[in-house]
Parts: structure tokens; sequence; C-alpha cells
């Protein structure tokens, strides 16, 4: 892993316990436990979890089969200590007594993995009924949302993989190809760098569909095409990227459509920088669509965080008030989907700086016309 991890984190995460009102953090597999170790376990039946207290050792658990390959990636010691338990033990009952024995007390209120499947809460409640379990992001998004320099170079160079395989659209997206060959060339490049996470290739009437899927429909002259990848590094830091292309001709009435869109993202990105509310990006271009008559076309946020996940805190939609900080990174991708006819949409994704935003994704937002 090339991000580097330290003790730090775990260090930083315990002293805002107090201030979330949380005796512990329980981490199982996902990106949160991730962020904190280095750590890419994958999610099981079987429990695993980081105890994390508010001062003191961290405590692995994990099945005994798994503890050969639980390894740190870490640049110092973070001092986190491996408990292995067998098929015939009770890890609920293990996690119970190594929070206790943090503590010094019955835990009451723990902050849980916001991905943890329902089996492990059940687990945790039936053998603890005395825990009370709340969301770990209460600690841990404040801390994911403002990205170090080493995750930052990890984002930045996600986006430069996912730029390199746009450019090269031209060779695959071609009149009489299905959409679906044209995604398997699409998820065959990105392997060479990334781990593909999703692939749209949306064509002609499709490209109106915000969560199509590509199918055997054959590419045809005068469609527009909507390409949506999303990918990760080997590091789990990952990066996105959403062009329209025409294919040899404008279809009637679509420049004016991609015009509004292309005037949307802009108005975001002028918009964007320290102090200003995730809500007030995502208004801002909802205020050029609505102005252009494509308010009614554009049904999804404007935007959301990115990092070990692919959609984390801030949020650009209405309601979230979170003011953007220097570094935290975030997609910026309204679009406009016209039911029976076209879509069109750009996403890039952006650093907040000190002054403004800057784009990670380096490619030109005009519209891409493939002869």
């Amino acid at each position: 892993m090339s991000h580097t991890v330290t003790g730090e984190s775990i260090t930083a995460a315990q002293r805002s316990l107090n201030a979330a009102n949380l005796d512990a953090l329980v981490l199982t597999p996902g990106p949160q436990l991730q962020y904190l170790t280095g750590l890419d376990a994958a999610a099981d039946a079987r429990f695993t979890a980081l105890i994390v207290p508010p001062k003191g050792q961290t405590t692995l658990i994990v099945p005994r089969f798994a503890r050969p390959e639980t390894n740190f990636p870490v640049a110092d010691d973070p001092g986190i200590r491996v408990v292995d338990y067998s098929e015939a033990q009770d890890p609920y009952g293990l996690t119970s007594r190594v929070i206790d024995t943090s503590l010094g007390r019955r835990g009451i209120r723990i902050g849980l993995s916001d991905e943890t499947a329902v089996v492990h809460w059940h687990g945790l409640l039936a053998a603890n009924p005395w825990l009370e379990l709340n969301l770990a992001s209460q600690v841990l998004a404040p801390m994911q949302s403002v990205k170090t320099p080493a995750e930052l170079a990890e984002l930045t160079q996600a986006a430069d993989a996912i730029d390199v395989v746009h450019e090269q659209m031209g060779r695959w997206l071609v009149a009489g190809r299905t959409e679906a060959q044209v995604a398997h060339d699409i998820t065959a490049a990105l392997s060479q760098q990334m781990r593909p996470i999703r692939v749209s290739v949306a064509s002609g009437q499709c490209s109106a569909n915000t969560r199509h899927k590509p199918t055997h429909r054959q590419v045809a002259h005068g469609d527009v095409v909507v390409v949506d990848i999303a990918a990760a590094m080997a590091s789990g830091y990952r990066g996105q990227c959403a062009r329209t292309y025409v294919i040899s001709e404008m279809p009637l009435g679509f420049a004016a459509h991609y015009d509004a869109v292309r005037e949307a993202y802009d108005a975001a990105l002028a918009t964007a920088g320290p102090g200003i509310t995730a809500s007030a990006i995502d208004a801002a271009a909802k205020q050029h669509l609505r102005r252009t008559g494509h308010n009614s076309h554009f049904t999804h946020s404007t935007g959301y965080g990115v990092g070990l996940s692919e959609h984390e805190r801030p949020y650009l939609m209405a309601g979230d008030s979170t003011p953007l900080e220097s570094g935290m990174v975030f997609t910026v991708g309204p679009g406009a989907f016209r039911p029976g006819r076209f879509g069109a949409r750009i996403q890039d994704v952006v650093v907040c700086a000190d002054t403004g935003v800057q784009r990670l994704n380096a490619l030109p937002t005009s519209i891409s016309i493939l002869r």
C-alpha cells in the first residue's frame, strides 16, 4: 500500500472519542478499518473487528485461520495487538471482554463501522445487550474528509490513470460495436493499473438512464454516449470521471443541452472553495439548469466526497451544510437526462485548495465528437 498509514491516525481517533460521546470504536472490514490500519480485510461471515479505546492499546480480533494473513502495511508500529479466536469461541463475547478490559469498566457507547453487516450488529447486541451502538463515522468522517498529502497523491494518480483511458475512447467507441464490447475494452485497459469498480457505456436513448448497464445494443452514427468510469488504485483510493461523446454527428437539440450541463459544471466549480457549504455548490449547478429549463432533467446530487470509499462526506446536495476545507476531495458531476432522447454528464474529481478548487482530472470538458 503506497499510502502511508501510521499510528497517528489511531491516536487522532482516540482523541476524538470523547467529543463524539463514545466509549470506543469497533471497526469491521471496510474503508474505515483500512483508513486507520492499512488493512484491506475482506468482509466475511466470521467476525473481524478493530477495537479502539480512548487511550491505551488497540486490539484486532480475527478468526484464528485468518491470523497469518493479518499484516499491517504501516510506516511505524501502530501498537495493535492481535487476538484470535477458534471456531468454538464466541467472538462477540470476546469483543465485550476486550472493551471492558480496555476501559476498566463496562463500555456502553460504541461507534461501529458504518458498513458492518446486520448479522454482526445482531451478534454484538445479543451477547452484550447493554451496548448502545452508534456510527463510527461520528469520529472518522471528519478525519477522512480532509486528505493528507500522501492521500492526495494516490487520488491524483487515480485521476490520471482514468484520464488516460478516456483519451483512448476513439479506438473503442465506434459505430457498429456494442456497449458491452466497449465496456470490455475499457475494463481491460483499467485493469493494467487499477481495480475497475464501475464502467457504464450508455448510448442513444440509453444515455438518459443514469444507472444504465452496458448491453448488446450497437452504437450507431448520431448517438450520444455517456461513459462513466470508477476505479481504485492498489491502495484502495478511488478515481472517477464521466464524459459524453457523440458519434459522427450531433443530434438535433443536443448542442444546447450539452452546453447547459457544461455551464452548470462551471458554475459549481466557480462557487466551490473554503468555507462554502456543500449544498451551495449543488444549488449553483441546479440553479443554472433551472434557468435553462433543464432542472427536471437533473435528478441526482452534484457530487460527493471520494477517498477509500466511492461516496464519502461531504455530499454536494441539498441539506448538507458542511463547509468545505482545504484538502477535501469530492466529485463535481452535474448532468441532464431527457427520457427517450439523450443524456449528458460531466464528472471530475476535484480538491478544495486554499482558494477555490483544483481539478484532479485534466480532460477537456468540451463535447467530444468521434468520427
